[in-house]
């Protein structure tokens, strides 16, 4: 993977945002590393991006919601047509146990989105 900045919410350079918030939930307090792909084709046979944004680490809670948030979908390439979105989420514990999972969601195009 190459690893590239973060788009913050409140990236000072754009004009519109269409951001991504989700909620985890650990079973125990656990930290938690982020990572978001660009936008794939929906078609494509390719599992995993190339590039990836790496958000910065989380530290949940045990048992409780875990909002993650702020990452813009524009920055990323999402929102002129439909595409997926790849998420993986490392998560561990005090005691070095570990945990990794990651999806592809389905982010659809944007109504009268256009690019100039």
């Amino acid at each position: 993977w190459r690893q590239i900045l973060f788009p913050f919410s409140n990236f000072p350079s754009q004009l519109c945002r269409f951001e991504m918030q989700m909620t985890v939930m650990c079973s125990e307090e656990a930290t938690m590393q982020v990572w978001f792909g660009r936008a794939m084709d929906p078609n494509s046979t390719e599992d995993d991006p190339t590039d990836v944004f790496s958000a910065p680490l989380y530290r949940c809670p045990e048992v409780s919601d875990c909002v993650i948030g702020g990452f813009d979908l524009l920055f990323a390439g999402y929102g002129l047509k439909e595409a997926l979105l790849y998420v993986k989420i490392r998560a561990w514990d005090e005691s070095g146990n570990a945990y990794s999972t990651s999806s592809s969601v389905p982010v659809d195009a944007i109504a009268g989105m256009a690019s100039s």
